[in-house]
């Protein structure tokens, strides 16, 4: 059984020793690794870090743009993925997601708001999102 968790970076972070305490074996994954065709990478999970759009601290998104179909069959085959904050105002930031998201980027605390006819809601039942 594969039990392994991608963490996708421009290079070593100390979130994979969280996620190898946690009993996952943790894989460094950078942008060439995961933009380039012939990479295949066997994960359960995918992890993308905060700040991953903003080019003062990762080269992150041309890869995730390029990895876009890659990145959809991976969550439509059971797939784990989870995205952190953008960390910068780009409306296109997550574009490359097999599913709509608009992400406000701004400092302080905020609500969550989606549409009910998506099919995702469910993902936010029992949370208070005021």
């Amino acid at each position: 059984m594969i039990c392994r968790t991608g963490l996708l970076w421009d290079g070593p972070l100390m979130f994979a020793r969280l996620i190898e305490d946690c009993g996952a074996c943790c894989e460094a994954v950078n942008p060439y690794m995961l933009a380039s065709p012939f990479w295949r990478g066997r994960f359960v999970s995918v992890i993308v870090p905060t700040g991953f759009a903003n080019p003062a601290y990762s080269n992150l998104l041309p890869a995730l743009r390029a990895a876009e179909e890659r990145i959809r069959r991976f969550v439509e085959s059971g797939g784990r993925l989870l995205v952190f904050g953008a960390g910068c105002a780009r409306e296109d930031a997550y574009d490359w997601l097999p599913f709509p998201v608009t992400y406000s980027f701004a400092y302080g605390p905020r609500a969550v708001r989606y549409t009910n006819e998506s099919e995702y809601t469910s993902l936010f039942d029992g949370y208070d999102l005021a």
